[in-house]
């Protein structure tokens, strides 16, 4: 395996990380739009952790990272993915209570969502190039098809946020 054959998984990693640089957009933006329409895009963002990212990171954790953990002789990181989910499951409650007239408060939560989330994807490539290294290729190619058909988004109905 090379990074040229880890691209269709770091292209698909693109389409999340699009949706999460779209945060801040968002959240700096949001005193320009009315709160109707703050709602929707609030809910859009909702969606899309609650019916994309959430499910993504579950297989991960489920998937992902306990095997790749023993194809790269490494200590399993599906507990910082775990803990990522917790943080976003709270993040997202409190987007679902927030009073999209608080401008300030709504905010701070896509601001907190997009950095919490940077970091993930972030770990998660770092673990698609050490994949990319590992020495034995046909598993570690066979673990990524696995994990892939496991939390690939299925376009067109995915939510996208902007």
């Amino acid at each position: 395996m090379s990074l040229r054959s880890t691209k269709p998984y770091f292209d698909e990693h693109a389409a999340l990380r699009d949706q999460v640089e779209h945060l801040p957009v968002i959240a700096r933006e949001l005193s320009t739009i009315e709160p109707d329409e703050r709602f929707e895009v609030i809910e859009r963002v909702a969606a899309f952790l609650a019916e994309i990212l959430l499910p993504h990171c579950a297989a991960e954790e489920r998937v992902l990272y306990p095997e790749a953990a023993r194809l790269l002789g490494e200590e399993d990181g599906s507990d910082a993915v775990a803990a990522d989910r917790a943080q976003v499951r709270e993040l997202l409650g409190n987007l679902a209570i927030v009073d999209v007239r608080d401008v300030g408060e709504t905010q701070e939560i896509l601001f907190a969502l997009n950095a919490l989330l940077q970091s993930h994807l972030w770990r998660e490539e770092e673990l698609y190039v050490k994949l990319a290294g590992a020495s034995d290729q046909k598993r570690a190619n066979d673990l990524l098809e696995r994990a892939g058909r496991r939390f690939r988004p299925s376009p067109p109905e995915s939510p996208r946020i902007a």
